[in-house]
């Protein structure tokens, strides 16, 4: 079977196309993955963070205690008492908002790793759809070897 230049072109445009969806998948499928590894970095850094803040203010609750019995005041009573909940409050408030902006990060990427996804599939789709119309195409132009088109 002899095929026309126009054939051959075709052909070719086909598997351009399938070679492209290739490399679209694979790409799309790369950035998922990097889309859900920050995923899990910005749960960790948070995690990190908020052990910090954690340990900053027990240092910072020390102190005060430690300040507050060198004047001879009570550090369970009182002003100071008042003063060391505030401290601990504090600490936890930015414990939790840390641990929030994490999750929130962690969210976002996730859902980009969704999108990602997605786009794997809409690719391939694409691609197949693609690659078949340009063969659909190309079948009526073929020449059989007769001399007549099938």
């Amino acid at each position: 079977m002899c095929m026309e230049p126009v054939t051959m072109a075709l052909f070719a445009k086909t598997l351009g196309t399938v070679v492209s969806t290739a490399g679209s998948m694979k790409a799309a499928e790369f950035n998922r993955r990097v889309a859900k590894n920050n995923a899990a970095r910005a749960r960790g850094e948070a995690a990190s963070d908020a052990e910090k803040i954690d340990r900053r203010g027990r240092a910072r609750l020390s102190k005060e205690r430690v300040k507050f019995a060198k004047g001879g005041v009570d550090p369970g009573t009182g002003s100071a008492a008042l003063s060391a909940g505030r401290t601990a409050a504090d600490t936890d408030s930015d414990i939790r908002s840390r641990l929030y902006s994490g999750e929130a990060a962690a969210t976002d990427y996730l859902n980009e790793a969704s999108r990602q996804k997605a786009k794997v599939g809409q690719a391939f789709l694409g691609g197949a759809l693609g690659a078949g119309t340009t063969l659909l195409t190309a079948i009526p132009k073929t020449k059989k070897p007769g001399g007549n088109t099938f």
